[in-house]
């Protein structure tokens, strides 16, 4: 990875962070190596938490980098989501709120540093080869002209094992739900964060949000609601009207 990074020393340099673990690490690691590089944070409009935020600008201070902090100010993301629907085969969240925003910024130039590890998921583990690979329409990144992943071969006990070593602040989110929260809804929530999603009283806006926005697709009978989320809709309507009989005992005195 050291060879990889000095390859592209001279170049003008981006690292997307996103306030997770990973792009946490990438950003401790990149500091050992460049003097002095460009970070760039994107803020999904009703989509990320502000903790989240508070944390990306709390923890590049450590390092001699320049934060530029970007996001859409014309829509956000539950505008669009009843617009296109779930975005789960084309991911239009990630064109529609990071790699246009981005592109924005860094002008389509200069090498892009993701924390991206092919160990997250099956479809990482075949779609990354390579450790430094060309931006296209299919695998996205086209706000650079080179892409970097250095974390490719990491997993997520190498990411722990370094953020222990090294004593790095993580994300406060990470301890009150799970996750980093700098995409608050994904559809691909694991099984255990979209319990969280649903019970966690730090989520209650966005999950309210996600309610009412599932439910206008259903109502107009949008063809991209996607069936695993109408279940968990079901789900938690059950216990919405569970927790609801639950207040209702202990606050209202007969």
């Amino acid at each position: 990875m050291q060879q990889v990074f000095q390859r592209f020393k001279e170049n003008t340099i981006w690292l997307s962070f996103s306030g997770g673990k990973d792009s946490t690490v990438l950003l401790d690691i990149a500091s050992k190596v460049f003097d002095r590089f460009r970070v760039v944070y994107v803020t999904i409009p009703a989509n990320t938490h502000e903790e989240c935020d508070k944390y990306v600008l709390e923890v590049t201070q450590r390092y001699d980098c320049e934060l530029f902090i970007v996001r859409r100010d014309d829509t956000d993301f539950w505008s669009l989501f009843q617009r296109y629907g779930y975005p789960c085969r084309n991911r239009w969240c990630l064109g529609q709120f990071k790699d246009k925003v981005i592109a924005k910024v860094t002008k389509g130039c200069g090498v892009g540093l993701i924390g991206v590890r092919r160990y997250e998921s099956q479809k990482r583990m075949h779609r990354y080869n390579s450790f430094v690979f060309t931006p296209t329409k299919t695998n996205g990144y086209r706000w650079v002209r080179i892409v970097v992943a250095p974390l490719l071969n990491w997993t997520s006990t190498d990411i722990e094992a370094y953020i222990k070593r090294e004593r790095i602040p993580i994300n406060p989110l990470y301890e009150k739900v799970g996750w980093s929260c700098n995409c608050v809804f994904c559809p691909f929530l694991s099984a255990e964060k979209v319990r969280r999603f649903l019970s966690s009283e730090l989520l209650a806006p966005f999950r309210e949000k996600w309610w009412h926005s599932h439910r206008n697709l259903k109502q107009r009978g949008c063809e991209t609601v996607w069936r695993k989320w109408d279940k968990v809709r079901e789900k938690a309507e059950s216990n919405r009207h569970l927790r609801y009989r639950i207040y209702l005992i202990n606050h209202i005195t007969l």
